[in-house]
């Protein structure tokens, strides 16, 4: 979505949330000086929303940063056996997943808390 385009969906959404009354003007029928002060609205209001999300992609990355800084180096986290395949199954020629032991570093704990065991 172009930015244009955003803007537009936003002044248009502000726009709607007036009270409807009898000369209540239709968003499409608003001159450019009345669509000016929507445009303004709505980009004030794009600016909270991608600050707020900068600040919750800030705060997931800090979290994956801090669940990677802490995570058992041998089985990255996971807390499986990353040298186990798991136990055969003939019925579907594989090796089932479901059945890996855990990691031996960690003992399934996933963290490096968990290796010093």
């Amino acid at each position: 979505m172009t930015a244009p385009d955003r803007r537009e969906r936003y002044a248009a959404a502000l726009y709607t949330t007036l009270e409807v009354s009898p000369f209540h003007t239709p968003w499409e029928h608003l001159g450019p000086l009345r669509r000016a002060v929507w445009y303004a609205r709505a980009e004030a209001a794009m600016a909270i929303a991608d600050s707020e999300q900068a600040m919750v992609r800030t705060e997931r990355d800090d979290a994956r940063r801090l669940v990677n800084e802490l995570a058992c180096p041998t089985c990255k986290g996971s807390g499986l056996d990353p040298d186990d395949e798991g136990d055969w199954d003939g019925g579907v020629g594989r090796h089932n997943p479901n059945t890996i032991g855990p990691c031996p570093t960690c003992m399934g704990d996933r963290t490096r808390q968990g290796s010093a065991r």
